[in-house]
């Protein structure tokens, strides 16, 4: 028989701890539960931003005013026809970029601070709309068209983002994140003409701290033990610029057509994050 007396007993090493999945809680990094070095770390990203709402220009017709107000060189008695322009047809797709602070709220999830960026470069050539003489009524006696300064933004945001552990999407890892803040646009200035007669060419809208809102869905993937690549499509709202005061556009009965210029825009981005 076997003794033990005589022999010294060896405890047999703790079974490896099993993770359901890796946390990415804080984005790229394991949180402190897996031994995370520290629960901060940083993000850049960068996107493209479509304009899909948000009047740059209201639909409206003048009252009958004289042309000589807007250029000494425009016939007298005349009336304007503005359709509606949005933001998307002003202004090509934006490019965005952020760098942002994010902070571990548990496993799964996050809190972020983040300044961005964003220019959009004005399309040329856009048509506004119609100048009618009143000695030739119903007749386009020339085309409105014209183009806007490009539109730069520069934002600070606060916001969360949350992760779903998923088993089965080979160490993809689906999220949604919400943020909001303030946001300052730069002054813009709006060039129409009436066939080779320049009508407007003055500040449209005036520089603007408004608010912005929105929210992404998005999946991340692990490129190592700290950091991870993750694409994301979004929504993003912005309360309205404050327009810009012309006495022109006053005296011709279309001083509202600036006054309701919220954007509503949807961001596709790519962000790398990675811990300190």
């Amino acid at each position: 028989m076997r003794s033990y007396s005589q022999q010294t007993y060896v405890a047999p090493p703790p079974p490896p701890v099993a993770y359901a999945a890796p946390a990415v809680a804080y984005g790229a990094t394991q949180n402190s539960a897996q031994k995370q070095s520290s629960p901060w770390g940083f993000a850049v990203s960068a996107g493209v931003e479509s304009f899909v709402g948000g009047k740059f220009v209201q639909a409206a017709n003048s009252a009958v005013f004289d042309g000589t107000v807007f250029n000494a060189a425009m016939p007298g008695n005349a009336k304007m026809y503005l359709k509606g322009r949005n933001f998307g047809d002003i202004y090509k797709p934006a490019l965005r970029t952020a760098i942002e602070i994010r902070h571990a709220a548990g496993e799964y999830s996050e809190y972020f601070a983040n300044i961005s960026y964003l220019k959009a470069q004005s399309k040329s050539n856009v048509l506004f709309g119609c100048y009618e003489l009143q000695t030739a009524l119903g007749t386009c006696a020339s085309e409105l068209r014209g183009d806007a300064t490009d539109l730069k933004q520069y934002a600070f945001e606060l916001g969360y983002r949350q992760w779903f552990a998923v088993d089965g999407f080979a160490g993809f890892m689906p999220y949604y994140a919400v943020h909001g803040g303030i946001v300052h646009t730069d002054k813009i200035h709006l060039n129409m003409n009436a066939g080779a007669n320049s009508l407007y060419n003055c500040c449209y809208y005036e520089a603007t701290n408004s608010y912005t809102a929105g929210g992404e869905l998005g999946v991340s993937k692990r490129i190592g033990s700290s950091a991870e690549f993750a694409a994301e499509i979004g929504l993003r709202y912005t309360s309205k610029l404050k327009g810009a005061t012309s006495t022109n556009f006053d005296l011709a009965g279309l001083g509202s057509i600036n006054d309701n210029a919220s954007i509503l825009s949807v961001p596709v981005n790519l962000r790398f994050q990675s811990s300190f």
